[in-house]
């Protein structure tokens, strides 16, 4: 075997473990994304003119578990429920 032919074993044998890290990896981050089936709750808080109202307590029931959650609207009116089960509320 000449000089080039070492060369190209030795190659194959480095790329093999690094196609293989890297197919795994890409393989892998959808599933570690799915970590569940979560959603949220957002929305805005204002009076009859329009105008947004800071400091609300918002409180947001499951139909289905009578669970409730609650938030705070912001400076701007807004409120968000993070990490609700699916369903109707």
């Amino acid at each position: 075997m000449n000089m080039r032919g070492v060369r190209v074993n030795s190659m194959k044998r480095l790329l093999s473990p690094i196609i293989v890290v890297t197919v795994l990896a890409v393989s892998l981050t959808p599933v570690l994304a799915q970590t569940g089936s979560t959603a949220a709750l957002t929305g805005r808080v204002s009076d009859p003119t329009g105008a947004v109202i800071p400091g609300v307590t918002v409180t947001v029931t499951s139909l289905a578990t009578n669970q409730s959650r609650t938030a705070v609207t912001a400076e701007d009116g807004v409120y968000r429920v993070p990490l609700l089960d699916p369903g109707s509320y």
